[in-house]
């Protein structure tokens, strides 16, 4: 299994053609969604809308992910360095 941070978009799709093989093909890496409020950081926009409710079962799946996701990347790293 595979999980990608939105964030990182390009980053991880790089990183799962890395893991699971395959090709980066250009259409992976091009936005398909431009936000509408361009001036506002992503987090403001989404949280803007949820009346300062804040998800905690999802705050700790994408910490969750997170880690896993930086895991993988540092033992790609590492072995692209030997």
């Amino acid at each position: 299994a595979f999980a990608g941070i939105q964030e990182e978009w390009n980053l991880s799709v790089c990183l799962l053609h890395r893991l699971l093989g395959g090709d980066v093909n250009d259409v992976e890496l091009r936005k398909t969604h431009v936000q509408k409020q361009p001036n506002k950081p992503k987090d403001d926009i989404l949280r803007s809308n949820l009346d300062g409710f804040v998800d905690i079962a999802d705050e700790l799946v994408y910490d969750a992910v997170l880690t896993l996701f930086e895991s993988k990347l540092k033992c790609v790293i590492s072995k692209l360095e030997q």
